[in-house]
């Protein structure tokens, strides 16, 4: 099952597909962006046995890896009508050596310029979480493009970035 925003309007929209098991499938529906994609059912081993991308115009834009179910993805985009607002960012990195991570929050207004709208650092070794709370929520207007960048200054360092975002109808 595949969840993100039409093509043309950017409303919200979902189709489930059946896959084949040898090639590529093309979805009915026209997507300007995939949010998220779950595997919905599966044969014997309970789910995917390889890992399943998708593209929109011949750029990969997601992966539900081998295993897994579903897809990790670090954005979203507000759909038409929508106000989102939210409410935490934050993440955690699991790693042998010491690394230090930027973990960014950017928001790219529909036809504007990428912004940087927040920062933390995780430091350390082992595993270390830090999260951010906004009191007053950080408000995106409809089609506006969140998304979350790691960096850094070691190979090999497992991190996750999650955000909580309540939408509101305009």
């Amino acid at each position: 099952t595949i969840s993100g925003l039409n093509g043309t309007t950017y409303a919200e929209q979902t189709e489930t597909i059946t896959l084949n098991g040898v090639g590529a499938v093309t979805t009915v529906a026209s997507f300007a962006i995939i949010h998220r994609m779950i595997v919905a059912t599966a044969g014997s081993s309970g789910t995917n046995v390889g890992t399943l991308t998708t593209t929109i115009g011949g750029t990969a834009s997601g992966n539900v890896v081998a295993g897994k179910g579903q897809t990790q993805l670090g954005f979203y985009m507000i759909p038409a009508g929508k106000t989102g607002y939210l409410t935490r960012y934050g993440g955690s990195m699991d790693s042998s050596a010491t690394a230090s991570i930027d973990l960014e929050l950017f928001a790219t207004p529909f036809g504007g310029a990428l912004n940087l709208k927040g920062t933390m650092m995780l430091l350390g070794s082992g595993t270390t979480a830090s999260y951010r709370e906004y009191n007053t929520p950080l408000v995106f207007t409809e089609k506006t493009l969140i998304r979350l960048r790691a960096t850094s200054d070691t190979n090999n360092v497992d991190v996750v970035g999650n955000f909580d975002l309540c939408l509101a109808t305009n």
